[in-house]
């Protein structure tokens, strides 16, 4: 059988025959997916869930059991099997035409890069000519498996046309290259690899000038478009071009060109190796496939540039070893480790930490305390790039399973930032672990173009034999190895730890898990040595001796013999000078197994006793809180308030805000331990830290909790205070989810308020500045500027600059509303005087007034705004702020038709979102995209596959006016129609900060709905509507910081025709147009002029008509408003 996923899905019995008939859809897509993961099992869960997503049939078990069978059936007995995890596809890769096109692509590559032009250009082709349509797996939509395939496949396609066009250079075939260079920048404008071979083969054909004009011109593109500089690559070609050089010899366009490549030198900090004297490791066995796959990702580095692998498998099954192998081939590569510790309180960053260090040559932290955790994702990224100009660099991040939350978001941040650069990051993971954290880096690791995901599954017995025949010294029989091999199911580790218990004891009678067998070993130990151990399971994975011998509290003597017995026999190795780790996690696992909890606890006391001064706070308050409650209550709470500390210092809040919780814990957990100041101190801290990681409710109720007891105690200075922190989570924008009105914190902070004297203007300014916040969505719009008039008020009286600042960012959040323009102004103004030197305040100043601004149709004072708060952002770290930016620069690209460009700043906004875990706003991110899939005329597709969660819709009326809008671009008015009516969608709105974009959608499907085919809409309904967007005729509908409509007056102008009233509508829509085309909002001004178009039909103004129809659908084809490109030829054909 051959199989093709390159076009549509089809399977053909023998190559060249006739495709066979695949049956259904929906059968099609699931063979697609099992083609996708061919060779691994993948579980009826996904299997649904990507089948039919949120909207499984009755009996989808049954639906997918009937396509299986159907397939099997038409592909033959043993090619696709149900396993215990799921269903596997049994196929070949020289089978698939996608790994066909992988290995010709690379191959092409290969030849290429080792000066074989004339081999690199007919595998170039090969690869190519093996795709039969535009996309990878036609059948399978946007469907999540279907879109991380196609990323990998286009991208690979994308760099073997480059390198053809490479091939083609360096064979002096200038024309060709130029004219296939020219189709590269085409199709991809903003890649520039593309570039980067049209300006070479411009200027080998003696076409200097066309070059260098082809420089300025893309110069422009990515300063118009993206606002960035050219990268090295580009100008190192135009700088070819300037001194009449041309490159070179064949080279890989796609990647920059590699720096020197540094002599072979040590590879730092290898995996686990055998010590002189140990139990030798044996050989790898059974894994040439994988780690041929592995060392060709590491050889190829140079070319491809950055390169992402994930190596998955159970306990013992092989991954830190088979990476070991990789890397050590890999001469001339700097290798950096980086493990990862199974406690839950390692400190946080520490695998990086490790790699930085071995980067550096010198243990350098990776946060100097003042700066963010996004300045420790900086540095590392840094450190990577500044290795790689000296070669090659290897990252292995070892058991990613028990990584802490910072250290996965770093690696997700790399996937997306790392981009240049012949670095290769390589993690280890344990399969099944249910993780959610894990689960969000590995979907974003399979986006990353050219990633490689193993799977090392069990060795089969003639693996197994040769496995334990190398690991043992005696000679087994054949029907030893077998059983061997059926007791280990193949695991190497479950084996070899078998066959060694076999040889040792020489009885023949094998133990029937792991568990007995490690049971059997610790037993052989000398007296004492199996105490030793659970106290060095206890202490960690890895432990230091000397903490152990202070622990233990016995002689030098006895505990060096305890284990150098153990390693003697393979249960711990050499990790270090001093330092020794167990060889295996499954040995500790089963010692911790068979140690009490208590007396787990008293060892964990043992050794927080035994810690130096100098010890890490973490290990010290990890050890203190395990010890309970043989540790001294007080005692614990001063280590965990110590170790949040120290992680607050390192930005690493979700560390920090755990540490306090357990302060909290241990002191609620003994009655007599701590004061209510400490209490108080610790709620204050912990909601605080909270607030810092976007765990508002969480936050939210330790800090009423800590509002409330201040207030039992009269301390109204400490209530406000938390009150303050209260409305300071939620960076540029509002403390509370959107649409939601916290009834239960506005009566504690009316209660605050009431306890407040009139004149404690340090406790009442916080508290009304919080109230005026967390009112927006409340039931009385105006309550949020009563309050922070009251707060301002108060600040003045003060003459305290911190509180008026404090006041003024409240004003700033009460005036966030449609026609508040010129007060925002004006307070954002007063604010960047009040808080100098607070960058935090001055970003919020300076957005909130570049949104106004923008609003008013000031475009230069709202990018210069903006540019200003970029250039603080970056200063001063500050990931939130920086994610709601990107959002902004989203919203502007959206004005001005670059939606491909919009689309990327939304997906960056959305991944920083992600990654700092500081705001939820999957709703926003929806509303955001929606504004692009609207322009482009596909928002029912994409709808239909991420529909919104009616929980984060926040009742303000955007969710019916998408699904409205989606059912007109559909071909169904009926729909939107009465989707309209049930919700009363074309109701005057709560007044609130998207309310104008908000109210235009309604104009906008007033006015669709009013078009032919009638669906007997009320002209009083577009009446209304034209009516209350009247006073807003000349501002811009910007749906705050997200999203922009554009001209008001294209909307109110639709309103109006709508309603019969013509004369007003077409002056609108002219004002409208004018404003659009001055200013280039390329999809206002395709819609107005349609508009326009539309109104001078209905009046007979053909030959006018005719000429604005023209001028949209020729303004739509170039933005890609498809739709709006449509109607626009209808109307001029009509």
């Amino acid at each position: 059988m051959e199989y093709g996923v390159l076009g549509a899905v089809e399977v053909r019995s023998s190559p060249g025959g006739a495709p066979l008939e695949l049956g259904s859809p929906l059968q099609r897509v699931l063979l697609g997916l099992l083609l996708s993961e061919a060779g691994r099992a993948v579980s009826s869960d996904r299997v649904v869930d990507e089948l039919w997503g949120g909207s499984p049939p009755a009996d989808p078990d049954g639906s997918v059991q009937t396509y299986v069978s159907r397939l099997r059936r038409l592909l033959g007995a043993g090619t696709l099997e149900r396993t215990p995890t799921g269903y596997r596809l049994d196929v070949s890769p020289a089978d698939v035409d996608a790994d066909r096109f992988t290995g010709r692509a690379s191959a092409a590559a290969a030849a290429l890069a080792s000066g074989d032009a004339s081999s690199a250009l007919r595998l170039a082709d090969e690869a190519l000519g093996l795709w039969r349509g535009p996309v990878a797996l036609e059948d399978a939509g946007d469907r999540p498996f279907a879109v991380a395939v196609r990323g990998r496949l286009e991208a690979l396609r994308d760099a073997c046309r480059e390198d053809r066009v490479a091939a083609l250079l360096a064979l002096g075939r200038t024309g060709e290259a130029v004219a296939e260079g020219e189709a590269l920048v085409a199709q991809h404008p903003l890649r520039e690899g593309g570039w980067v071979l049209l300006l070479d083969a411009l200027a080998a054909a003696g076409r200097s000038a066309d070059a260098l004009a082809r420089y300025a011109q893309v110069h422009r593109l990515l300063d118009d478009e993206l606002g960035v500089e050219p990268g090295p690559a580009l100008r190192s070609a135009q700088a070819r071009v300037l001194r009449g050089e041309h490159p070179a010899g064949p080279h890989p366009a796609h990647v920059p060109e590699p720096g020197p490549v540094s002599e072979p030198g040590p590879i730092s900090e290898p995996g686990p190796v055998s010590e002189p004297g140990l139990v030798s490791e044996p050989g790898l066995v059974g894994r040439a496939a994988e780690l041929a796959r592995l060392r060709d990702v590491l050889a190829g580095l140079p070319r491809s540039g950055p390169r992402f692998v994930l190596v998955e498998g159970e306990a013992g099954i092989g991954k830190t070893r088979l990476v070991t192998e990789a890397v050590t081939a890999g001469a001339g590569a700097h290798v950096a480790w980086g493990r990862c510790h199974e406690d839950d309180d390692a400190p946080a960053l520490w695998p990086w930490q490790q790699v930085v260090s071995s980067l550096s040559g010198r243990p350098d932290p990776l946060s100097d305390g003042e700066a963010g955790a996004f300045a420790a994702f900086e540095r590392v990224l840094r450190s990577l790039v500044a290795a790689s100009s000296e070669g090659r660099v290897v990252v292995v991040l070892d058991d990613v399973h028990w990584a802490d939350p910072a250290s996965l978001r770093l690696l997700s941040f790399l996937a997306v930032e790392l981009r240049h650069g012949p670095i290769a990051v390589l993690a280890t993971c344990r399969s099944g672990v249910l993780d959610e954290g894990l689960a969000r880096v590995r979907a974003t690791l399979v986006r990353t173009p050219g990633f490689l995901g193993l799977e090392l599954g069990p060795l089969d017995a003639t693996g197994t034999g040769a496995l334990v025949r190398a690991a043992v010294d005696s000679p087994l029989e054949e029907a030893t190895l077998a059983d061997l091999h059926a007791r280990s199911g193949g695991n190497p580790f479950f084996a070899t730890e078998l066959a060694r218990s076999l040889t040792a004891s020489g009885t023949g009678t094998l133990p029937a898990g792991v568990r007995a067998v490690l049971d059997r070993r610790l037993a052989g130990l000398p007296d004492g040595a199996r105490a030793a151990l659970r106290l060095a399971a206890v202490a960690g994975q890895r432990f230091d001796v000397a903490l152990l011998q202070r622990a233990a509290g016995s002689g030098d003597e006895e505990l060096l013999d305890a284990l150098d017995a153990a390693q003697a026999v393979g249960l711990v190795r050499r990790e270090g000078p001093g330092r020794l780790g167990f060889a295996h996690a499954l040995v500790r696992e089963a010692l911790l197994a068979e140690t009490p909890e208590l007396r787990r606890a008293r060892l964990h006391a043992r050794l927080a006793d035994a810690l130096p001064g100098t010890a890490d706070p973490f290990v010290r308050a990890h050890h203190l809180v395990s010890g309970r409650p043989v540790t001294d209550a007080d005692a614990t709470v001063a280590a965990c308030a110590a170790a949040a500390t120290q992680a607050s210092r390192d930005h690493a809040h979700e560390s920090a805000a755990r540490w306090w919780e357990r302060a909290l814990e241990v002191l609620d957990d003994d009655a007599g331990t701590g004061s209510p100041e400490l209490r108080q101190d610790l709620l204050l801290r912990a909601g605080t830290t909270l607030g810092r990681t976007g765990a508002w409710a969480a936050a939210q109720r330790l800090l009423v909790e800590a509002i409330d007891s201040a207030l039992v105690r009269g301390d109204t200075a400490t209530a406000a205070t938390a009150a303050g922190q209260l409305g300071g989570i939620g960076g540029l924008w509002f403390p509370v989810a959107y649409g939601t009105y916290p009834e239960q914190l506005v009566g504690r902070l009316e209660s605050l308020l009431a306890s407040t004297a009139d004149g404690d203007a340090a406790a009442r300014v916080p508290t009304l500045a919080a109230l005026a916040m967390v009112s927006h969505y409340g039931p009385d719009r105006e309550r949020g500027s009563r309050e922070a008039a009251r707060a301002v008020a108060a600040a003045r009286r003060s003459g305290r600059s911190d509180l008026l600042a404090t006041a003024l960012q409240a004003q700033l959040a009460a005036a966030w509303l449609p026609g508040r323009e010129p007060e925002l102004i004006a307070c954002a103004d007063e604010l960047l005087g009040a808080a100098a030197g607070a960058p935090g305040l001055e970003v919020l100043a300076l957005t909130r007034r570049a949104v106004a601004r923008l609003a008013l149709g000031d475009v230069d004072g709202d990018a210069d705004d903006r540019e200003r708060a970029w250039e603080l952002v970056q200063e001063h770290e500050m990931p939130l702020v920086e994610a709601q930016l990107v959002a902004m620069q989203a919203a502007r690209a959206m004005l001005v038709g670059s939606l491909d460009v919009a689309m990327e700043l939304v997906d960056r906004s959305a991944a920083l979102n992600q990654r700092t875990q500081l705001y939820a706003q999957s709703w926003q991110d929806l509303v955001m995209r929606a504004f692009i899939w609207v322009d482009q005329g596909c928002l029912p597709e994409r709808l239909a596959e991420t529909a919104p969660d009616p929980a984060e819709t926040g009742g303000g009326g955007g969710s019916v006016l998408i699904s409205a809008v989606a059912a007109l671009q559909a071909g169904q008015p009926e729909v939107a129609a009465a989707a309209m009516a049930a919700e009363d969608g074309f109701r005057t709105l709560p007044m609130q900060w998207d309310w104008l974009s908000l109210t235009c959608w309604q104009a906008q499907i007033a006015a669709d709905l009013a078009a032919p085919p009638r669906v007997g809409l009320d002209p009083a309904v577009p009446a209304a509507i034209a009516d209350r967007l009247l006073p807003f005729a000349d501002h811009l509908a910007v749906q705050g910081g997200i999203g922009a409509l554009g001209p008001v007056g294209v909307y109110l102008g639709r309103a109006e025709a709508a309603a019969g009233r013509t004369t007003a509508a077409e002056g609108h829509l002219r004002a409208a147009v004018a404003v659009a085309e001055r200013h280039g909002f390329l999809p206002a001004l395709a819609r107005g002029r349609l508009a326009l178009a539309e109104l001078l039909a209905a009046r007979g103004e053909q030959v006018e008509a005719a000429r604005e129809a023209a001028a949209a659908r020729t303004i739509a084809a170039g933005v890609g408003m498809t739709l709006v490109e449509r109607a626009a030829t209808r109307l001029g054909e009509g």
